[in-house]
């Protein structure tokens, strides 16, 4: 029976890793890396009702960079996901075949060390989009909580100014009554 090593092409192995490839070509495109933020990522205060406005706004904007970092991370990391699985089946298919019928269960199969290690390499890139993904969910639910004040103090900012306007109309009602008194009694 052959050893596991030397059932599969490296080179054809080695080019099932095309995300590097593709990140070229958007690239070229404009589409680009985001980056890490340069801050840590931001938390929201519990007390957020006393955060001044502007604060507010920079605090929804950095939230917004950083959902936006994790979005493409997640992206990258669905991509290495797709390499390992397809790198994981075609080590599969490679050992089933060097092995004759009837040899080639999957108890055997599993045990080979080059499966082990691509079995391993997709359990570490399915954990990384676990884990980004659950990032990206705290993320939205902080921006969530801030988008809320933001509109809670729109609202709160409009019903000052309906409230002003009320004011400034009943003023003027008032005088423009007062004056037309004043011309009646002329």
């Amino acid at each position: 029976m052959l050893d596991a090593e030397d059932t599969h092409d490296q080179s054809l192995y080695d080019s099932l890793s095309t995300l590097d490839k593709v990140k070229k070509q958007l690239e070229k495109l404009g589409i680009c890396d985001p980056g890490q933020p340069a801050a840590d990522t931001p938390t929201v205060p519990v007390d957020i009702d006393s955060v001044p406005d502007h604060e507010i706004g920079n605090l929804h904007s950095q939230l917004l960079e950083f959902h936006n970092y994790a979005t493409y991370q997640l992206a990258l990391a669905k991509g290495r996901e797709a390499e390992a699985e397809n790198r994981l089946k075609y080590l599969k298919a490679s050992i089933k075949g060097a092995m004759k019928r009837g040899e080639a269960r999957d108890e055997e199969l599993e045990a080979k060390p080059i499966f082990v290690v691509a079995l391993r390499e997709k359990q570490e890139a399915e954990q990384e989009s676990l884990l980004i993904e659950a990032f990206k969910g705290i993320l939205s639910k902080r921006m969530a909580v801030v988008s809320r004040e933001v509109e809670r103090r729109k609202l709160d900012w409009e019903k000052h100014r309906r409230t002003s306007n009320i004011r400034r109309a009943r003023t003027l009602s008032t005088e423009d009554a007062q004056d037309r008194w004043k011309l009646g009694k002329e």
